[in-house]
């Protein structure tokens, strides 16, 4: 939740889509990490997807002190913008919204 407490911020995995899926993600792969902000009533104020040609995935969110918002997970995708690796090879950190 955001310091004002009128958003609440969720991260995943999204599977990869098979045919007839309804599921849209703009990356290939096995998964892709994504992060979402939710409105207090429920209603969606943003998805971002996050990913390469190999696995991803969204394992949780951080804030700054600006509510810049953060995904941190896992990625098999090296180079990724906006994204760092701070322990290690497949640990990521990448900014989403500011």
């Amino acid at each position: 939740m955001d310091g004002d407490g009128n958003n609440i911020y969720l991260a995943g995995r999204a599977p990869q889509a098979g045919a007839g899926s309804k599921i849209v993600r703009p990356y290939t792969g096995g998964s892709d990490a994504f992060a979402v902000s939710l409105k207090i009533d429920g209603n969606i104020n943003w998805v971002s997807f996050q990913g390469g040609t190999g696995d991803d995935k969204g394992y949780g969110i951080a804030l700054d002190v600006n509510d810049d918002v953060y995904l941190i997970g896992y990625t098999r995708q090296p180079g990724l913008a906006n994204t760092r690796h701070p322990a290690g090879t497949y640990d990521a950190l990448s900014r989403c919204r500011a």
